[in-house]
């Protein structure tokens, strides 16, 4: 498949709605087609993976291709340089999780990258660092519980005072961390009831940041350990 052809099929399918919704966003050097994130993926599903198709994508400045590119592009191909190449675009929350999710977090540079962005000072790597490092301790065997239980005292400290998203994404961190085991969950539980409430702005929508003590106490997280 071609630019021209998934350019036709988003024309042919653009949502008036969501269109409407972006422009309450303000993100002005990035168009949509207000197309949702399950009917891209589907649409996806049928276009063979293709590294150079994804960058042909992602060049277009256009949510719903950047999206299919990160859909259709090959993660084992991806470099440190393509990386550092993309970061630039990934600002929008939206894009730079399912970026992270659906395509970083499937390469083979994920666990130097998470490691290593964790102290950044910019705050996009720290944010992609804290999604990805839960997957990155879980895949380790044995994981490393000292340093996961030292990223717990972290979050604590530092959650309120962070960057939005990547207080978001310390959030989710800390939910995935008080689930890799019995004594961790216990420190986890322990810091989100002192962390409390965790607000992050995420614009003009319902988002919510979710709430790390119910997750922890929701009785499947219980009887995993049970």
């Amino acid at each position: 498949m071609t630019v021209e052809q998934i350019g036709e099929w988003l024309n042919e399918n653009q949502d008036e709605r969501g269109i409407k919704v972006w422009g309450r966003l303000k993100y002005s050097d990035i168009s949509t087609y207000g197309i949702g994130l399950t009917k891209l993926r589907k649409f996806a599903k049928g276009i063979k993976k293709d590294a150079n198709l994804a960058r042909e994508l992602w060049e277009k400045p256009n949510y719903d291709m950047k999206i299919i590119s990160i859909l259709v592009d090959e993660p084992k191909k991806l470099t440190r340089e393509r990386l550092e190449e993309q970061i630039k675009d990934l600002d929008f929350w939206m894009l730079s999780y399912a970026y992270t999710g659906s395509f970083l977090a499937l390469s083979l540079i994920k666990s130097e990258v998470a490691y290593e962005w964790l102290n950044s000072e910019e705050e996009i790597k720290r944010r992609i660092a804290f999604a990805l490092i839960v997957g990155v301790l879980t895949a380790e065997k044995p994981f490393n519980e000292e340093f996961a239980s030292s990223l717990i005292d972290r979050i604590e400290a530092e959650i309120h005072t962070e960057e939005n998203f990547v207080k978001d994404q310390m959030n989710y961190a800390l939910f995935g961390l008080g689930k890799m085991s019995k004594s961790l969950h216990t420190k986890a539980l322990a810091a989100a009831r002192r962390i409390g409430k965790v607000d992050v702005d995420y614009g003009d929508n319902s988002c919510e940041a979710p709430d790390c003590v119910k997750h922890l106490t929701s009785p499947r997280v219980l009887e995993s350990f049970s």
